[in-house]
C-alpha cells in the first residue's frame, strides 16, 4: 500500500474482471454505507485443507486505485468494488 500525507493507494483482489471503483469520504460523509456479510454469503464452497489441495490457485484480478486530496489527521471511510447502490 502506497501512501503519503495526502494520498493513499489501495490494491485488492476480486474474481471480477469488470471495472472497479473506490468511494471515499471523511468522517462527516454520509455517502458510504456499511454492509455486513455472513460466512455463507462470502464463501461459495468450503476452503480445502492445504495438505489436500496442493497446486496453483488463480488469485483473481488485481485492482488498484489512488485516493487523493486527503487531509492529514483526518479519519476517512472507503469502500471498493463495483456496482455500488
Amino acid at each position: 500500500m502506497l501512501w503519503t500525507f495526502t494520498l493513499m493507494k489501495l490494491t485488492w483482489l476480486s474474481g471480477d474482471k469488470e471495472p472497479q471503483q473506490v468511494q471515499y469520504g471523511d468522517g462527516n460523509s454520509h455517502a458510504l454505507d456499511a454492509n455486513a456479510f455472513t460466512q455463507k454469503e462470502m464463501c461459495k464452497s468450503p476452503i480445502k485443507s492445504p495438505s489436500i489441495d496442493f497446486g496453483w490457485h488463480d488469485p483473481g484480478y488485481i485492482h488498484s486505485a489512488v485516493m487523493t486530496d486527503l487531509q492529514p489527521s483526518t479519519t476517512y471511510s472507503y469502500r471498493y468494488g463495483r456496482g455500488f447502490r
